[in-house]
Protein backbone atom coordinates (compact mmCIF):
# COMPACT_ATOMS: atom_id res chain seq x y z
CA UNK A 1 0.00 0.00 0.00
CA UNK A 2 0.77 3.50 -0.23
CA UNK A 3 2.34 5.45 2.43
CA UNK A 4 0.92 9.09 0.73
CA UNK A 5 -1.46 11.20 2.29
CA UNK A 6 -3.47 14.04 1.02
CA UNK A 7 -4.17 17.32 2.16
CA UNK A 8 -7.56 17.44 1.43
CA UNK A 9 -10.35 17.85 3.93
CA UNK A 10 -12.34 14.48 4.35
CA UNK A 11 -15.75 15.94 3.82
CA UNK A 12 -16.21 18.20 0.84
CA UNK A 13 -18.92 20.43 0.96
CA UNK A 14 -21.93 20.06 -0.68
CA UNK A 15 -22.73 23.08 -3.67
CA UNK A 16 -26.26 23.22 -4.01
CA UNK A 17 -28.58 26.08 -4.88
CA UNK A 18 -27.79 29.16 -7.02
CA UNK A 19 -25.05 31.20 -5.50
CA UNK A 20 -25.46 34.78 -4.76
CA UNK A 21 -24.08 37.58 -6.36
CA UNK A 22 -21.84 39.92 -4.29
CA UNK A 23 -23.05 42.61 -7.02
CA UNK A 24 -26.96 43.22 -7.71
CA UNK A 25 -27.20 43.87 -11.48
CA UNK A 26 -29.77 46.55 -12.41
CA UNK A 27 -29.99 47.79 -15.36
CA UNK A 28 -30.99 45.84 -18.51
CA UNK A 29 -29.90 46.39 -22.22
CA UNK A 30 -33.18 45.37 -24.39
CA UNK A 31 -33.57 45.37 -27.89
CA UNK A 32 -36.15 44.91 -30.83
CA UNK A 33 -36.74 45.08 -34.50
CA UNK A 34 -37.44 48.97 -35.78
CA UNK A 35 -40.19 47.05 -38.39
CA UNK A 36 -41.50 44.03 -35.99
CA UNK A 37 -41.03 40.70 -37.96
CA UNK A 38 -42.27 37.59 -36.78
CA UNK A 39 -39.47 36.63 -34.56
CA UNK A 40 -38.95 40.11 -33.44
CA UNK A 41 -41.94 41.63 -32.20
CA UNK A 42 -40.90 42.28 -28.65
CA UNK A 43 -38.47 43.51 -26.78
CA UNK A 44 -36.10 41.15 -26.15
CA UNK A 45 -33.28 41.23 -22.75
CA UNK A 46 -29.88 41.63 -24.52
CA UNK A 47 -27.88 41.31 -21.09
CA UNK A 48 -27.74 42.97 -17.64
CA UNK A 49 -25.23 45.23 -15.94
CA UNK A 50 -24.05 46.53 -12.85
CA UNK A 51 -24.00 50.47 -13.46
CA UNK A 52 -25.60 52.57 -16.03
CA UNK A 53 -22.00 53.66 -17.51
CA UNK A 54 -21.45 50.44 -18.35
CA UNK A 55 -24.65 49.88 -20.34
CA UNK A 56 -24.69 53.34 -22.20
CA UNK A 57 -21.32 52.08 -23.60
CA UNK A 58 -23.09 48.70 -24.76
CA UNK A 59 -25.30 50.94 -26.31
CA UNK A 60 -23.02 53.25 -27.61
CA UNK A 61 -21.67 50.04 -29.16
CA UNK A 62 -24.85 48.71 -30.78
CA UNK A 63 -25.71 52.04 -32.22
CA UNK A 64 -24.80 51.21 -35.99
CA UNK A 65 -26.38 47.96 -36.06
CA UNK A 66 -29.16 49.00 -38.89
CA UNK A 67 -31.07 45.91 -37.89
CA UNK A 68 -32.26 46.45 -34.42
CA UNK A 69 -33.10 49.25 -32.04
CA UNK A 70 -31.66 49.83 -28.06
CA UNK A 71 -32.85 50.94 -24.94
CA UNK A 72 -31.59 51.08 -20.80
CA UNK A 73 -33.80 49.72 -18.18
CA UNK A 74 -33.63 49.74 -14.63
CA UNK A 75 -35.11 46.78 -12.83
CA UNK A 76 -35.06 48.73 -9.57
CA UNK A 77 -37.06 51.73 -10.87
CA UNK A 78 -39.81 49.38 -11.82
CA UNK A 79 -40.53 47.45 -8.61
CA UNK A 80 -41.38 51.01 -6.70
Amino acid sequence: MSNQQSSMPEETRAKHGKKSRATPKPFEVWYRAPDPTLFFKDWCRFGKYKDKATAQEVIRQKRTDPYFEYEIRNKLARAE
